[in-house]
Protein backbone atom coordinates (compact mmCIF):
# COMPACT_ATOMS: atom_id res chain seq x y z
CA UNK A 1 0.00 0.00 0.00
CA UNK A 2 0.99 3.70 -0.63
CA UNK A 3 2.14 5.79 2.49
CA UNK A 4 -0.18 9.01 2.00
CA UNK A 5 -0.58 10.38 5.44
CA UNK A 6 2.86 12.31 4.67
CA UNK A 7 1.55 13.61 1.23
CA UNK A 8 2.57 16.83 0.65
CA UNK A 9 0.74 19.59 -1.71
CA UNK A 10 3.74 19.94 -4.14
CA UNK A 11 3.34 15.83 -4.49
CA UNK A 12 -0.14 16.18 -5.41
CA UNK A 13 -0.30 15.72 -9.68
CA UNK A 14 -2.17 19.09 -11.36
CA UNK A 15 -5.22 16.63 -12.74
CA UNK A 16 -5.33 15.49 -9.02
CA UNK A 17 -5.58 18.90 -7.17
CA UNK A 18 -8.66 20.23 -6.29
CA UNK A 19 -9.39 24.26 -5.40
CA UNK A 20 -12.41 25.37 -4.19
CA UNK A 21 -13.50 28.91 -3.77
CA UNK A 22 -13.56 29.74 0.06
CA UNK A 23 -16.02 32.12 -0.74
CA UNK A 24 -18.41 29.53 -2.42
CA UNK A 25 -18.12 26.85 -0.48
CA UNK A 26 -18.45 25.41 3.07
CA UNK A 27 -15.36 24.78 4.29
CA UNK A 28 -14.93 22.37 7.77
CA UNK A 29 -13.30 20.72 10.59
CA UNK A 30 -14.71 19.44 13.94
CA UNK A 31 -13.85 22.35 15.65
CA UNK A 32 -15.24 24.85 12.45
CA UNK A 33 -16.91 25.58 9.41
CA UNK A 34 -17.35 28.46 7.16
CA UNK A 35 -20.05 29.01 4.65
CA UNK A 36 -18.99 31.11 1.59
CA UNK A 37 -16.48 33.17 4.07
CA UNK A 38 -19.04 33.13 7.61
CA UNK A 39 -17.54 31.52 9.98
CA UNK A 40 -18.74 29.52 12.76
CA UNK A 41 -16.54 28.05 15.83
CA UNK A 42 -17.77 25.23 17.66
CA UNK A 43 -17.14 24.24 21.55
CA UNK A 44 -14.78 21.62 20.58
CA UNK A 45 -13.89 21.20 24.79
CA UNK A 46 -17.58 21.39 25.40
CA UNK A 47 -18.12 18.76 22.94
CA UNK A 48 -19.61 20.95 20.31
CA UNK A 49 -18.54 19.31 16.52
CA UNK A 50 -19.30 20.57 13.27
CA UNK A 51 -22.01 18.31 11.65
CA UNK A 52 -19.91 17.44 8.43
CA UNK A 53 -16.61 16.10 10.83
CA UNK A 54 -16.36 12.41 11.41
CA UNK A 55 -15.99 13.93 15.34
CA UNK A 56 -19.86 14.77 15.15
CA UNK A 57 -21.24 12.31 17.55
CA UNK A 58 -24.05 10.64 16.03
CA UNK A 59 -25.61 6.85 16.18
CA UNK A 60 -24.69 5.31 12.70
CA UNK A 61 -25.76 1.40 12.82
CA UNK A 62 -24.06 -0.64 9.71
CA UNK A 63 -23.42 -4.46 9.59
CA UNK A 64 -25.12 -5.40 13.12
CA UNK A 65 -23.05 -2.91 14.85
CA UNK A 66 -23.46 0.42 16.25
CA UNK A 67 -20.84 2.99 15.97
CA UNK A 68 -20.84 6.43 17.77
CA UNK A 69 -19.28 8.32 15.26
CA UNK A 70 -18.10 8.11 11.18
CA UNK A 71 -14.67 8.58 12.97
CA UNK A 72 -15.44 5.11 14.85
CA UNK A 73 -16.89 3.24 12.10
CA UNK A 74 -13.92 4.57 9.74
CA UNK A 75 -11.31 3.28 12.56
CA UNK A 76 -12.74 0.17 13.09
CA UNK A 77 -12.92 -1.12 9.51
CA UNK A 78 -9.33 0.25 8.97
CA UNK A 79 -8.43 -2.49 11.23
CA UNK A 80 -10.15 -4.82 10.55
CA UNK A 81 -7.38 -7.34 10.47
CA UNK A 82 -6.52 -6.40 14.20
CA UNK A 83 -9.62 -7.56 16.54
CA UNK A 84 -7.81 -6.62 19.32
CA UNK A 85 -8.06 -2.75 18.07
CA UNK A 86 -11.38 -2.80 17.15
CA UNK A 87 -12.12 -3.77 20.44
CA UNK A 88 -10.52 -1.12 21.91
CA UNK A 89 -12.32 1.41 18.88
CA UNK A 90 -15.46 0.18 20.21
CA UNK A 91 -15.06 0.27 23.47
CA UNK A 92 -14.38 4.28 23.09
CA UNK A 93 -16.38 6.86 24.47
CA UNK A 94 -16.34 9.02 21.17
CA UNK A 95 -14.39 10.11 18.43
CA UNK A 96 -11.54 12.00 19.98
CA UNK A 97 -10.98 9.00 22.14
CA UNK A 98 -10.86 6.47 18.65
CA UNK A 99 -8.73 9.19 17.20
CA UNK A 100 -5.86 8.83 20.18
CA UNK A 101 -6.34 4.97 19.77
CA UNK A 102 -5.58 5.08 16.02
CA UNK A 103 -2.60 6.84 16.55
CA UNK A 104 -0.71 4.24 18.94
CA UNK A 105 -1.34 1.87 16.05
CA UNK A 106 -0.79 4.48 13.34
CA UNK A 107 -2.42 2.05 10.52
CA UNK A 108 -4.42 5.44 8.45
CA UNK A 109 -0.98 6.16 7.77
CA UNK A 110 -0.85 3.20 5.27
CA UNK A 111 -4.15 3.23 3.41
CA UNK A 112 -3.96 3.74 -0.23
CA UNK A 113 -5.93 6.64 -1.23
CA UNK A 114 -7.90 3.92 -3.08
CA UNK A 115 -8.71 2.38 0.26
CA UNK A 116 -9.14 4.91 2.21
CA UNK A 117 -12.29 6.54 -0.17
CA UNK A 118 -13.86 3.23 -0.87
CA UNK A 119 -14.15 2.77 3.17
CA UNK A 120 -14.78 6.32 4.04
CA UNK A 121 -17.68 6.43 1.18
CA UNK A 122 -20.08 4.09 3.48
CA UNK A 123 -19.24 5.39 6.55
CA UNK A 124 -20.30 8.66 4.76
CA UNK A 125 -23.33 6.96 3.43
CA UNK A 126 -24.08 5.50 6.57
CA UNK A 127 -23.95 8.30 8.69
CA UNK A 128 -26.50 10.50 6.15
CA UNK A 129 -29.22 7.20 6.78
CA UNK A 130 -28.77 7.19 10.38
CA UNK A 131 -28.28 10.75 11.11
CA UNK A 132 -30.59 13.15 10.18
CA UNK A 133 -28.72 16.19 11.26
CA UNK A 134 -26.10 15.09 8.87
CA UNK A 135 -28.59 14.16 6.09
CA UNK A 136 -30.41 17.65 6.96
CA UNK A 137 -27.13 19.73 6.30
CA UNK A 138 -26.27 18.25 3.52
CA UNK A 139 -28.72 18.39 1.50
CA UNK A 140 -29.25 21.66 2.55
CA UNK A 141 -25.63 22.56 1.21
CA UNK A 142 -27.20 22.60 -2.25
CA UNK A 143 -24.31 22.53 -4.90
CA UNK A 144 -21.81 24.02 -2.90
CA UNK A 145 -18.86 22.43 -2.46
CA UNK A 146 -17.88 20.78 1.04
CA UNK A 147 -14.42 20.93 1.52
CA UNK A 148 -12.28 19.64 5.10
CA UNK A 149 -10.57 22.98 5.64
CA UNK A 150 -8.17 21.43 8.21
CA UNK A 151 -5.02 23.54 9.51
CA UNK A 152 -2.90 20.76 10.02
CA UNK A 153 -1.86 19.97 6.61
CA UNK A 154 -3.87 16.71 5.87
CA UNK A 155 -4.10 17.54 2.34
CA UNK A 156 -5.42 13.86 1.47
CA UNK A 157 -8.81 14.02 3.62
CA UNK A 158 -8.91 17.74 3.17
CA UNK A 159 -7.37 20.70 1.81
CA UNK A 160 -5.54 24.03 3.36
CA UNK A 161 -6.47 27.53 3.27
CA UNK A 162 -4.16 29.12 0.25
CA UNK A 163 -3.90 31.76 2.79
CA UNK A 164 -1.29 29.18 4.74
CA UNK A 165 0.65 29.15 2.35
CA UNK A 166 3.87 31.45 1.62
CA UNK A 167 2.16 34.71 0.26
CA UNK A 168 -0.72 32.59 -0.65
CA UNK A 169 1.43 31.36 -3.97
CA UNK A 170 0.98 27.58 -5.17
CA UNK A 171 2.88 26.91 -8.30
CA UNK A 172 3.24 30.56 -9.36
CA UNK A 173 -0.42 31.08 -8.83
CA UNK A 174 -2.24 33.24 -6.32
CA UNK A 175 -4.16 30.88 -4.31
CA UNK A 176 -5.27 33.17 -1.08
CA UNK A 177 -9.10 32.91 -2.16
CA UNK A 178 -9.02 29.12 -2.32
CA UNK A 179 -8.71 26.01 -0.56
CA UNK A 180 -6.48 23.63 -2.00
CA UNK A 181 -5.68 19.86 -1.53
CA UNK A 182 -7.13 16.41 -2.30
CA UNK A 183 -10.15 16.86 -0.45
CA UNK A 184 -10.79 13.12 -0.44
CA UNK A 185 -13.49 13.39 2.88
CA UNK A 186 -15.43 16.48 1.20
CA UNK A 187 -16.01 14.35 -1.79
CA UNK A 188 -17.29 11.29 0.13
CA UNK A 189 -19.67 13.81 1.45
CA UNK A 190 -20.68 15.25 -1.75
CA UNK A 191 -20.24 11.67 -3.95
CA UNK A 192 -23.20 10.74 -1.17
CA UNK A 193 -25.18 14.13 -1.48
CA UNK A 194 -25.74 13.19 -5.17
CA UNK A 195 -26.25 9.75 -4.51
CA UNK A 196 -28.99 10.39 -2.37
CA UNK A 197 -30.33 14.46 -4.30
CA UNK A 198 -33.24 13.16 -5.66
CA UNK A 199 -34.35 10.19 -2.80
CA UNK A 200 -34.79 11.97 0.35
Amino acid sequence: MNSIKKLKLEDIAEKDLRKYLKSNSIGFYSARESVCGKVRWFKWDKGECSVFSNFYPCRIEYDGMIFNSSEQMFTYYVYADRPDVQSRIMRARDAKEVHWIAKEYDAKRNLSIKDWVSIMKVCQEYKYLCCPEFRDRVRASGDLPLVEANTWWDVKAGAVDGNMLKNGQFRGEDVSDYYIGLNALGRCIMWVREKYKNVY
